[in-house]
């Protein structure tokens, strides 16, 4: 999954222009429901403002300095460390920063730095669930051996009782050393004989959903 996919484009995104004055920029922040925007110089990237770092910022000064802090430009308090993608990029790399760094979104730039787009924690959040099956078949969570081959064991068990795994992801639970955590969702119109092959292939089903 590539975050091309899954990126908020930039032609519907509302964006900040270095060149606009903080009062300007918290109106559009507060009337569109944001708590940071993305800023741009022309289309080249440059960083983001949130709402908190304004108000954090006015309540600081006293009279004529906060009139001065609302006259100043945006260019003058962006945030610019903020790290970005390309559209080759894949989807755990999005996650991997959202994990790692306190940023309210990644940005999606070509080599020239232009802003293509953004990724959300909500648009990671939807790509996973969407990649495990969400609201679909069956889910099923199986403890195995981590040994050779099982995967394969576990796919013709289930192809023998006429089932189909629409998802399938494999996790190292830390309270068990030797063992996989199998997580699938398959569909089937006899589940009870899809579940006796697996346990006949030694597989440990924890749970189903």
């Amino acid at each position: 999954m590539i975050v091309k996919n899954y990126m908020l484009r930039r032609e519907d995104l509302l964006v900040l222009d270095v060149s606009q004055r903080i009062q300007d920029a918290l109106s559009l922040i507060v009337a569109d429901g944001h708590l940071s925007l993305p800023v741009v110089e022309g289309d080249h990237f440059k960083g983001c403002l949130s709402i908190y770092y304004i108000y954090k910022k006015y309540y600081e000064k006293d009279g004529e300095e906060r009139k001065a802090f609302l006259d100043s430009f945006v260019g003058d308090h962006y945030r610019k460390d903020i790290p970005t993608l390309t559209v080759k990029n894949i989807v755990e790399d999005a996650s991997i920063l959202f994990a790692n760094e306190n940023i309210p979104f990644v940005p999606v730039v070509n080599d020239q730095q232009h802003l293509l787009g953004i990724v959300t924690q909500k648009s990671i959040f939807q790509s996973f669930s969407k990649l495990m099956g969400y609201g679909r078949g069956v889910r099923l969570t199986i403890h195995t051996p981590d040994v050779k081959g099982r995967i394969s064991r576990l796919a013709k068990a289930i192809k023998k009782g006429d089932g189909n795994i629409i998802s399938l992801a494999v996790n190292d639970p830390e309270s068990k050393l030797g063992v996989k955590e199998i997580i699938l969702r398959l569909d089937g119109e006899n589940m009870e004989k899809i579940k006796s092959n697996i346990e006949k292939e030694g597989f440990k089903i924890i749970e189903i959903e």
